[in-house]
């Protein structure tokens, strides 16, 4: 897909909002119903078949969030560049009502102007700009005209393979966003708008990721949105350290919780409560205590998840056994490995070798 045929694939109308730019045209509608896409609040999964509308509160559907979180399982059974990514463009001509995600999401301004309320923050978006929400955070989105195109883009904890490359590991609160937005189970709302408007660097380079994730089938398209996704983050990185009043946070990041993940992602295979204590420069429990507070997970849980992400990547690009696979990702135990697995996608890894292993475990 080239950049002219991405314009008209973004700007061509979906039946859907055909549908719904008669309906605000349509004078017979009543004004309120004629520019709501639903009448109540509600929070989606990543699989709209399992979108769930709620009448209570926003605080009682975040603590319904986590009861509900599509579990990992949905996103390895994706095949491609959509195991880890997904990019949609947002519905014009309605108002996307108050409403909550159990992902991190980040909205994308590619054309046009849009209002998006987040967290009772209202964001004035233009051309460039992002939008970053953690799971919990809720929003709404004023009605947008024909030329305004919203971009929703969904990331999977899968890819922090893509995005966790040691360049954008440090100091930083942009990593520490991120890091907490990928793997933190609590639902305390926090949200990021990046002012990058007329940076056509970052425009360039997210254009082009969007040419590679809406033509798959291309030769190495993954790979290529891969690193252009890499480099957009790299470049958000560079804009916001140089030019720090472009990076607006409801609530700055914690930074040492963002290295102590940081560290596990690096050494998950051998790491311990200790090792990471010893990195960090305090004890083992406060190391704990911290991740709990601030992820809604302990250090255990938290390391088998980056060592399942190393397992699937090698279960699903190489041909290494399963009992291999599982050395290489920490595990003494080929039995405690597929009960974590299990846990964690909801499955066994490689069915036809299953039998085989099982009997060798016994």
């Amino acid at each position: 897909m080239t950049l002219n045929e991405l314009n008209v694939f973004l700007a061509e109308l979906t039946e859907n909002e055909k549908i719904s730019r008669e309906r605000y045209r349509d004078n017979s509608v009543p004004e309120q119903f004629r520019n709501l896409t639903k009448p109540l609040v509600y929070y989606y999964t990543l699989d709209d078949n399992l979108s769930i509308q709620i009448n209570n509160s926003p605080q009682h559907v975040r603590n319904e969030v986590l009861q509900r979180r599509t579990p990992p399982s949905f996103h390895a059974g994706m095949k491609g560049v959509e195991r880890w990514l997904c990019i949609q463009k947002n519905p014009r001509f309605v108002t996307h009502v108050d409403h909550m995600h159990t992902y991190f999401e980040i909205n994308y301004m590619y054309s046009g102007v849009c209002v998006n309320i987040v967290d009772g923050h209202r964001i004035v978006m233009e051309p460039g700009d992002f939008v970053f929400m953690k799971p919990g955070s809720v929003h709404s989105i004023l009605k947008t005209r024909e030329t305004d195109i919203l971009v929703n883009i969904i990331l999977m904890p899968h890819a922090a393979s893509a995005i966790l490359d040691k360049t954008l590991i440090g100091a930083n609160d942009l990593s520490s966003f991120i890091i907490e937005a990928l793997y933190s189970d609590t639902t305390r709302p926090n949200h990021l708008f990046l002012k990058m408007r007329n940076t056509e660097s970052i425009q360039d380079a997210m254009a082009r990721l969007m040419c590679e994730y809406f033509d798959p089938d291309q030769v190495a398209a993954e790979v290529l949105a891969e690193s252009y996704l890499r480099t957009v983050f790299a470049l958000l990185w560079r804009e916001s350290t140089l030019n720090p009043e472009k990076a607006v946070y409801a609530k700055k990041p914690n930074s040492m919780v963002a290295e102590i993940i940081s560290y596990i992602h690096e050494n998950c295979v051998d790491c311990t409560r200790n090792s990471v204590a010893d990195h960090i420069g305090y004890n083992s429990n406060y190391i704990s205590s911290l991740l709990v507070e601030h992820t809604g997970k302990s250090f255990v849980t938290i390391r088998n998840g980056f060592r399942m992400e190393r397992a699937e990547k090698l279960l699903s690009s190489t041909d290494i056994p399963v009992r291999d696979v599982a050395e290489q990702c920490g595990f003494t135990n080929i039995t405690q490995f597929y009960k974590v697995y299990r846990e964690y996608f909801g499955r066994l890894p490689r069915k036809e070798n299953q039998a085989t292993d099982s009997k060798s475990a016994i």
